[in-house]
């Protein structure tokens, strides 16, 4: 009987714990993904501030765009590298080829 109510104490403190900590609860997949890319001015890595569009299409070229652009204002590029979240909302992933 003893046993069994340590495993039940011991139970409880384990749910109570994993409800106060956010870190052990599930998180949700959303669409967004990270990108990272490369950007050159005349031949030489970019080194500034830019606006950028990101913009998915049903095919390589006279395809048709997919999903909501992703407009970024004043993205900064470090010798030519920049990192950034794009989300095309989830009807761009319906599981045709792109």
């Amino acid at each position: 009987m003893k046993t069994k109510l340590t495993l039940i104490r011991r139970a409880a403190l384990l749910l109570l714990l994993s409800a106060l900590n956010p870190q052990l609860s599930t998180w949700a997949q959303t669409t967004a993904f990270t990108y990272q890319g490369r950007l050159t001015e005349n031949g030489a890595p970019a080194n500034s501030t830019n606006d950028l569009t990101f913009t998915r299409y049903t095919a390589d070229s006279g395809g048709l765009t997919v999903g909501t652009s992703n407009v970024v204002n004043d993205l900064a590029v470090t010798n030519g590298l920049f990192t950034v979240t794009l989300d095309y909302g989830a009807s761009a992933f319906d599981g045709s080829e792109r």
